[in-house]
């Protein structure tokens, strides 16, 4: 079995960008999400970032679009939902690349959320 290390309480991460490879291949029809579970199971994670007052930058792949932008697997849901999750705003960018992505990166207050579009 595999041991998963655990972030460290003293973990001085505060005005640090982070970023959090997650699974969020959930299920969405028609643009709402279907099934929560592999969304709540990282917030204890994010939270425990936010608390940390870092900047956190989230990656995700949602289904397999082959590198092609497929409007029904974009992440925009998923940032709706987190956004509720976590009362705060979570920042959608339409990109997982480039210079969006870097100048948002760079830009983003300690504490705040961004989510990149799938990373597939």
């Amino acid at each position: 079995m595999v041991k998963i290390n655990k972030l460290d309480e003293n973990l001085n991460i505060e005005g640090k960008r982070v970023l959090l490879r997650v699974d969020f291949n959930v299920p969405i029809n028609d643009g709402a999400i279907t099934e929560n579970s592999r969304i709540e199971k990282v917030l204890p994670t994010i939270k425990f970032l936010i608390n940390k007052k870092a900047k956190i930058i989230i990656i995700a792949h949602l289904g397999r679009p082959k590198g092609k932008t497929v409007p029904e697997l974009t992440l925009k849901p998923i940032a709706k939902k987190l956004s509720n999750y976590l009362n705060q705003d979570v920042v959608f960018l339409n990109e997982s690349i480039g210079s969006l992505v870097i100048q948002n990166s760079k830009k983003i207050p300690n504490g705040k959320i961004i989510l990149l579009e799938n990373i597939r």
